[in-house]
């Protein structure tokens, strides 16, 4: 779909610049600033400029200039142009055609004509720039609505992987035999298990309609997961968790982000009695970052996860802000942080 309307943009351009360009009726091999020549026809180099001010418009002056804070520099910048393309045109036409034997006279004469492109009727660059506001915000409209369902399908793809990687019938079936075995051991920590199980899924399902949550939430929701995997597979993996940023008011993180990566390090590594699988997760003023020794298991699959994949697409469109990951002796991943935004 979005192939097909690139394909349309691009040959509704290349059928404006063929509009444009065939209005001009005399020919191109006349004297430009013949003004004899000009009267009653659309003049060439209006006709060239008026694309060429669309585009620097609709291009560049709007998204750079055009701001609510500071909307009066957009026109004050773009009157500049204007102004300024008009005394170069005057001053170019009145040197290879003057009107009178008087520079400054004919500079006048001319800069007042018909091809004025301030002041000029009729004025090509009106219409540029009139046309050029148009096709701008129906992009930025289009590409806007483009984001939101984009944000959507990442969202309901993130929220399927985790329902599946949580309601998985291995992770519940290995999670169920640990209990089981917990019963059988010790019935206090068995039902520490079974609360720490439930509360991780009450957290996954009662979240997984919001597009991000308090990193607060989420830093303390992680712990349930590591007391799941600590107490399966004992001390062959190991968890640091080291917050130097202290008070996590008004930082944001996706729901299950945390859960993703860690999952991620467990699933794809190995760790031993001998040599442990040591996991930091570090909040730092720069963002959060989780990292582990590479020891990958030989089933693993050496290219990103469909988590972390769905995690980078969701951050890029919630925050327009990249995940970075490094993988060399070290696997490290760090996640920018999301700040809240009053309304």
């Amino acid at each position: 779909m979005k192939e097909k309307s690139n394909k349309l943009e691009i040959l509704l351009h290349v059928l404006f610049w063929a509009l444009i360009l065939s209005s001009v009726n005399t020919p191109w091999t006349e004297n430009w600033t013949d003004r004899t020549v000009r009267v009653g026809n659309p003049a060439q180099l209006s006709t060239i400029l008026f694309p060429l001010f669309f585009y620097l418009n609709a291009l560049y002056l709007i998204p750079k200039f055009f701001k609510p804070q500071k909307w009066y520099l957009y026109f004050i910048v773009a009157f500049g142009v204007l102004v300024g393309a008009e005394l170069i045109r005057g001053f170019i036409f009145v040197v290879i055609n003057p009107l009178t034997n008087n520079f400054f006279d004919s500079y006048l004469l001319e800069i007042s004509g018909r091809d004025n492109l301030v002041m000029g009727l009729p004025n090509s660059m009106f219409f540029a720039f009139l046309l050029s506001f148009l096709y701008r915000f129906t992009r930025d409209r289009i590409t806007h609505q483009r984001t939101i369902q984009q944000l959507n399908l990442d969202k309901v793809s993130m929220e399927l992987s985790l329902l599946k990687s949580q309601i998985d019938p291995h992770f519940l079936f290995n999670n169920l035999n640990a209990l089981d075995d917990l019963i059988d051991r010790d019935k206090n920590q068995a039902k520490e298990y079974l609360h720490k199980l439930s509360s991780m899924y009450r957290y996954s399902i009662t979240n997984m309609e919001d597009d991000v949550v308090s990193l607060e939430q989420e830093w303390n929701f992680v712990d349930d997961y590591i007391y799941l995997i600590e107490k399966r597979f004992g001390p062959i993996y190991q968890f640091e968790k080291v917050n130097e940023i202290g008070n996590f008011d008004e930082l944001l993180i996706p729901p299950g982000s945390l859960q993703t990566l860690l999952e991620n390090a467990v699933k794809h590594n190995i760790g031993s009695m001998d040599e442990p699988l040591k996991i930091l997760l570090k909040a730092t003023s720069e963002g959060l970052i989780i990292q582990n020794k590479l020891r990958l298991k030989k089933s693993a699959n050496d290219n990103l996860g469909t988590g972390l994949k769905n995690l980078r697409s969701r951050y890029k469109l919630l925050s327009n802000q990249e995940i970075d990951v490094k993988q060399g002796t070290d696997f490290i991943v760090k996640l920018p942080l999301i700040k809240q935004v009053d309304e």
